[in-house]
């Protein structure tokens, strides 16, 4: 009997023995580490897992995003590093222009080739013999060879007949912005005299 009783025992201890070592599951730690498995309402930081998307790359992604905005070509800058960034990206291919660089010997820019924006367009089109504000041109000029060497620009300021009305722009360099005019009146205004309100190349192009 006794053995009995001794042997219920080691078998109810032992039994109690080995629930007791069965393992809890662990309370999560809610660090804030950022591994897959923490906690679902944790605040995302830097180094936070979203299932291979960087967040890094979403910026760079957004910002390529606004790159590609386009500007609108007819709305032309009389600005010196505005304008100059719209000439370095040839915004104005989408202006009508000339079908071919023109090589006048009498002109004081050689060869170029000339663009209307929309506004004078119209305005020509439309038989005034005063353009209205925003109105502008851009002479792309070349050397003998055809390749481009610079641009000269004129941008109409306000609706009246005047010289100072017009803003004029001319660089001898696509490379760097350093203009030999940015301004009203000047040397440009002087050659610029004639035409129709100081606009020389003929409406429609020839």
């Amino acid at each position: 009997m006794k053995y009995l009783l001794f042997a219920f025992c080691l078998f109810a201890f032992g039994c109690g023995s080995d629930d007791a070592s069965v393992e809890q599951p662990a309370t999560q730690n809610n660090t804030g580490s950022g591994g897959k498995g923490d906690d679902p309402g944790q605040v995302c930081d830097a180094d936070c897992d979203l299932g291979g998307v960087d967040l890094g790359d979403l910026g760079a992604d957004a910002g390529a995003d606004m790159g590609d905005m386009q500007l609108d070509p007819n709305v032309i800058p009389a600005d010196s590093d505005l304008l100059f960034d719209y000439l370095q990206a040839e915004t104005y291919l989408a202006l009508e222009g000339q079908s071919e660089i023109k090589r006048d010997p009498s002109s004081f820019h050689g060869n170029s080739k000339v663009y209307f924006n929309a506004p004078l367009v119209a305005s020509f089109e439309a038989g005034n013999l005063v353009h209205p504000k925003d109105s502008a041109a851009v002479k792309v000029l070349f050397d003998d060879q055809d390749v481009m060497v610079g641009w000269a620009v004129a941008v109409k300021l306000s609706d009246e007949d005047s010289s100072s009305a017009w803003w004029w722009y001319e660089n001898e360099t696509t490379t760097v912005n350093d203009p030999i005019q940015a301004g009203v009146n000047g040397r440009c205004a002087r050659c610029h005299g004639g035409g129709v309100d100081r606009i020389v190349t003929p409406y429609p192009f020839e």
